[in-house]
This record gives C-alpha cells, structure tokens and sequence, in this order.
C-alpha cells in the first residue's frame, strides 16, 4: 500500500478544488492540530500541482498580497485594542 502524501497548505488544496477535483478526505493531525487534505494520487492531480507550484504567478501574489492584507488589520487591530 502506498503512503498518501498530506497536503497541508489551505491554498493548494482550494486551487485543486477550483480546478473540479472533489474527491478528496480531510483529517486532522494529532500533533500538530492542523488540518490536512488527502487528494487521490493521479497523474492530472500532480500535473495540477505542478502548475499551481510553478505556472501559477498571479495566484501566488494575489495570495501574498491578501495576506499582508491580513497582517496589516491584525497590526490595526492591535493598536486599537492597546
């Protein structure tokens, strides 16, 4: 039996659910206490994966662009609150 590789990044996960692949579990790691995605292993899933980790550019900045967006209401929302 092959190991299932973990996919733990939210934003890896939810561009393969854009992309129409819905066949996937979802657990929660003991140790960590971060949840973690279980894709069926198959060619057009790793060739996805492979787009997303190297063809992707304007996802990758609109997401490190949200999260600065993130961080920077945090910061607000400290100082608010002292």
């Amino acid at each position: 039996m092959t190991e299932q590789k973990r996919l733990y990044s939210l934003n890896l996960a939810a561009y393969l659910l854009c992309k129409g692949f819905n066949n996937y579990k979802i657990f929660k790691d003991a140790e960590t206490n971060k949840y973690y995605f279980i894709f069926p292993q198959s060619p057009k899933i790793a060739e996805a994966i492979k787009k997303y980790k190297n063809g992707e550019k304007e996802l990758h900045k609109f997401l490190q662009a949200y999260k600065q967006i993130r961080l920077m209401i945090q910061k607000a929302e400290e100082c608010e609150n002292g």
